[in-house]
């Protein structure tokens, strides 16, 4: 039997790591650029936070809104995202 040159693991470590940049440059757009999550991020940098805290807290964001619209298979257009 041939030895798998990747692992499921090591798959698994490098989707989630595109994921995670996806998501990271997606919401810095959003954060700036977005009707919903630009007063969402303003709030939290008039706060103090710092600029990695305020971007990741979008991209969750972002994700709790996404997420409900993946799973109905509904587009986006009646709510902006």
């Amino acid at each position: 039997m041939e030895r798998q040159i990747c692992s499921r693991k090591v798959l698994h470590r490098q989707w989630r790591r595109l994921l995670r940049h996806v998501m990271f440059q997606a919401a810095r757009i959003a954060a700036h650029r977005n009707p919903v999550l630009n007063p969402f991020a303003d709030r939290l940098r008039k706060a103090g936070r710092p600029y990695k805290v305020f971007i990741i807290a979008a991209a969750r964001k972002r994700m709790a809104i996404v997420n409900p619209l993946c799973i109905s298979r509904q587009k986006g257009a009646s709510q902006p995202f």
